[in-house]
């Protein structure tokens, strides 16, 4: 198969997005017939809108025009169908009704007992005209529902039209088309009368001619036998003169199709939004362990373990020169130098040590070029508590009070700054190293002393500079634009900023016990589906989670108005919330996107980094005991010196991420069963707890695990006391894995 090169790829994701409305045509007619110039057969297609009741459409297939649709003739009823017609039609007639003076429902009903197979309605101008019965005076359209004048206004000498306006009557229609499309602004290009008239001339203004949804007549429907058994579509004033006029200029025999439009069954974005979870998920769980990996990598001398096996004691005398490079670093501080970055060469060049801010993490081992970590937060059961108290007076705050534009505010802030740190920072530090290696971007610009915020280098203004442009034109689209989901540059940044937020969260906060992972995920399993399916029943019908996750839900003015009058109140509402990953709906033309909120991410993200640095805590102590670094199988099968029977899926991490992925997509599955959203974390907390559990309980690890492994404390200790002299580090090490393999001699790391 050909992959596809990336120009091909960009010009497929700008063309993805495409514009929705409040109402869509979600119908489809395909006329076949053969015009009266021309001996060979031609067809034509236009959208239409369905009803609310009778049998749906059957669905085309992905071809334009359709092949798999049962042809009909189409047949112009000659009256408003208010009434059953004398005759009987023949069989597969599609006829054809004007709108007016009764219910849809009742015209549907009128054409079934006359024998018709579906119905076409077309808009006409007569029909937003009526007669009081009593007075006898002429009702004229509705200004905004039928009209508009901001879009056209004329006058029509009253001589030129015939009162009442009616469909029986002749002429009428010309003028008003004449009128109309002298008014550049109108896309109707018809016009309606206001009822306003003065020395014989009557205003005219702009008509409407949208589609509409055929609504049901309920009352109607509560008399027996008005069951409707055939599909009906509507049509708008120019669609009708279209039809009209290929089965006025056809000959021979001329049929139509109605169906519905063609949609995939299972979208397309819904497997990427997955993709994306799974993906994020892993690489911040597996970033989160960055900081062992580098203590690993100084160990071996940055070397590949399989390349180079130093003893146990060089091993530990490399820890050693860095212990002695803190304590010089140290030294200097307490002078007041201020300077807290120190070097030493190394087989494997420049490298830096920088002692933690936070009293929970680990040193930070950089090669030249990177960062140092940030503060580390190490969970317990009281964070777990806060959480579910903090997030549901959150959920309630925004609820009652729908301050979602704050939130947006908000979430674009902290996203630029997530980006800088993770993207633009790395970035610029890389190409300074690369092109300028002589100039220094880490110099400081200048020293703020308040608020501790101290001195800001070139590479922090310049980081923060460009992530906060882009969060700026994220921030601007959301405020501006109508459905910005739809826009490329939007929905695009907003999953890279998720991405990054989720990879520096996963960075700072920390579960090192299964008891509080335990807890936390309970709470927030609890949390989910009380918010989610509970809540309704509180709360007259709405779900409080839904309601803010789509900034107050769809809106609740009429659909029709807001087709024309979108920014109008009661037209606003429906947009998600930016905090979760968005891809749009994928060759849907109804739009819309697949969703992906971030805590279904980070929340279970907190176990997988926990996996992961358990796992890579293991390698370390595992080297700082002369052994491999490496996990074995857990069976006892794994000869000494045989990479090969040791692999990525030995440990805790790798299960996790299958884990969750095996959730994250019965979480799908279930939003297309059930045709409903669901909570992720329904099916990701049980999924992902129940691996870790099992699997230590299957290693003998269990209460370990539950109680905080001593190993993954021992590995994070490693090497960052500065009064913590060599010896000390071997001792603790050494006892770390005698405990480990006293556990299971099977389960002991090499």
């Amino acid at each position: 198969m050909k992959t596809p090169n990336l120009p091909h790829l960009l010009l497929l994701l700008t063309t993805l997005p495409t514009p929705t409305h409040s109402i869509l045509p979600t119908s489809g007619i395909t006329i076949r017939y053969t015009p009266v110039t021309s001996q060979y057969p031609a067809y034509s297609s236009l959208y239409s809108s369905e009803a609310s009741f009778g049998p749906l459409l059957p669905m085309a297939n992905y071809q334009n025009p359709p092949t798999n649709i049962p042809p009909t003739t189409p047949f112009p009823s000659g009256t408003n169908m208010c009434a059953t017609l004398s005759s009987f039609l023949p069989d597969s007639t599609t006829l054809l009704v004007p709108r007016g003076e009764c219910t849809f429902h009742l015209k549907t009903l009128n054409a079934q007992k006359a024998g018709a197979s579906s119905v076409i309605i077309y808009n006409t101008l007569a029909s937003r005209y009526g007669v009081n019965e009593t007075t006898k005076e002429i009702i004229y359209p509705s200004d905004k529902n039928d009209y508009d004048c901001d879009y056209g206004r004329d006058s029509v000498a009253m001589g030129t039209i015939t009162l009442p306006y009616g469909d029986d009557v002749t002429g009428n229609d010309e003028v008003m088309k004449k009128v109309g499309a002298g008014m550049p602004q109108c896309a109707s290009q018809r016009a309606l009368l206001t009822g306003k008239i003065e020395n014989g001339m009557a205003e005219a203004c702009c008509a409407w001619d949208l589609h509409i949804w055929l609504y049901k007549d309920s009352e109607l429907e509560k008399e027996e036998g008005t069951s409707v058994t055939i599909p009906a579509v509507f049509i708008t004033m120019a669609q009708a003169d279209d039809v009209l006029s290929i089965m006025k200029n056809s000959q021979g025999n001329t049929t139509v199709e109605l169906y519905q439009r063609w949609r995939p069954e299972y979208n397309v974005s819904a497997l990427l939004i997955w993709a994306v979870g799974v993906l994020v998920a892993w690489l911040a769980s597996y970033l989160s362990a960055g900081e062992l990996r580098a203590k690993k990598k100084l160990l071996t001398g940055g070397q590949p373990r399989a390349r180079r096996r130093p003893s146990r004691d060089a091993m530990l005398s490399a820890v050693s020169s860095e212990v002695e490079v803190e304590r010089q670093r140290s030294a200097a501080s307490s002078r007041g130098s201020g300077n807290t970055s120190g070097a030493v060469a190394g087989s494997s060049g420049v490298t830096e040590m920088v002692t933690p801010r936070g009293g929970g993490g680990g040193a930070a081992v950089a090669s030249q070029g990177q960062e140092p970590e940030e503060e580390q937060v190490e969970l317990t059961m009281i964070h777990a508590i806060v959480f579910i108290v903090f997030a549901s007076a959150s959920l309630f705050i925004l609820f009652f009070f729908q301050i979602y534009n704050v939130v947006k505010i908000m979430y674009a802030f902290g996203c630029s700054n997530a980006m800088a740190m993770v993207i633009f920072r790395p970035f610029y530090a890389k190409i300074s190293y690369k092109f300028f290696p002589e100039k220094c971007i880490h110099g400081a610009i200048c020293t703020i002393r308040h608020c501790d915020i101290g001195s800001i280098s070139y590479l922090d203004f310049f980081s923060s500079l460009t992530a906060y442009i882009v969060g700026g034109v994220w921030l601007t689209i959301a405020f501006t634009t109508s459905s910005p989901d739809q826009n490329l540059f939007f929905w695009v940044t907003q999953d890279i900023m998720g991405g990054c937020i989720c990879i520096m969260f996963l960075s700072v906060i920390k579960l090192n016990r299964l008891q509080v992972a335990t807890v936390l995920l309970g709470v927030a399993f609890f949390y989910d589906i009380f918010f989610v399916f509970i809540t309704p029943y509180i709360f007259k019908g709405e779900s409080v989670m839904i309601t803010v996750a789509t900034s107050g839900g769809p809106p609740t003015a009429d659909p029709t108005w807001c087709e024309k009058y979108p920014k109008s109140d009661g037209c606003q509402g429906g947009d998600p919330l930016p905090m979760l990953f968005t891809i749009p709906r994928l060759f849907d033309y109804q739009g819309g996107s697949s969703l992906l909120g971030l805590g279904d991410i980070v929340l279970p993200g907190l176990l997988l980094s926990f996996g992961a640095r358990l796992d890579e805590a293991k390698c370390l102590i595992g080297l700082s005991r002369g052994g491999r670094g490496r996990l074995n199988n857990g069976d006892g099968s794994c000869p000494n010196g045989d990479n090969k029977c040791a692999g990525p899926c030995r440990g805790y991490f790798c299960p996790l991420v299958l884990a969750y992925a095996l959730g994250l997509i019965m979480a799908n599955a279930a939003v297309y069963l059930m045709q409903m959203g669901q909570p992720a974390l329904l099916y990701l907390v049980p999924l992902c707890l129940g691996t870790m559990g099992f699997q230590g309980y299957w290693r003998g690890e269990f209460w370990d695990l539950w109680n905080g492994p001593k190993v993954l404390m021992a590995a994070e200790r490693f090497g960052t006391d500065p009064h913590q002299r060599v010896e000390e580090v071997a001792v603790e090490a050494g006892e770390i894995g005698n405990e480990m393999t006293s556990v299971d001699d099977r389960r002991s790391i090499t």
